[in-house]
């Protein structure tokens, strides 16, 4: 059927800061995350998934280079996030999943960023975990740079 989620959860800064463009573990700032997920189990072999999502920053290190962006954010006041995916539950060990990115960070003092990605992965249920691999592609961008970005993640669920 149809299923309706709220997922919430503390951004925590950890490792270096980075103002150059070279990757660090998590972000310069602490920030709430909030997402609103909606499930359609289509039928056995088919799943869609729709979310949307807010990161709101708070403390005073909010200066940070942005992944997501691919440039140096200026005291970010929050990021919206959407996504749309489709996956095939058809096989039992792998489900291939296609998603569509919007996002938008509101920055205090220069110009807002938006952006536009596709992702194509693959789901691995690993007992009552899952495993989850990706590449995405940035393919629209204003004040944000194209780029390929491999995504993975683990849920682990107890």
């Amino acid at each position: 059927g149809l299923t309706l989620g709220y997922v919430a959860g503390i951004g925590i800064p950890i490792g270096q800061h980075s103002h150059t463009g070279h990757l660090n573990v998590g972000k310069n700032y602490w920030s709430l995350n909030q997402q609103l997920v909606l499930t359609k189990h289509i039928d056995d072999r088919w799943t869609m998934n729709a979310d949307v999502g807010y990161r709101l920053p708070f403390g005073c290190t909010r200066d940070a280079y942005s992944p997501e962006f691919g440039r140096r954010m200026d005291n970010t006041r929050g990021t919206l996030d959407g996504n749309l995916a489709l996956g095939f539950t058809g096989i039992d060990f792998i489900q291939p999943v296609v998603e569509a990115h919007y996002a938008h960070e509101w920055l205090s003092s220069a110009s807002d960023s938006d952006r536009v990605a596709f992702t194509a992965g693959a789901i691995v249920p690993l007992e009552k975990h899952r495993l989850r691999i990706g590449i995405q592609r940035d393919f629209w961008g204003r004040n944000a740079t194209k780029a390929y970005i491999v995504n993975a993640g683990l849920t682990l669920a107890f």
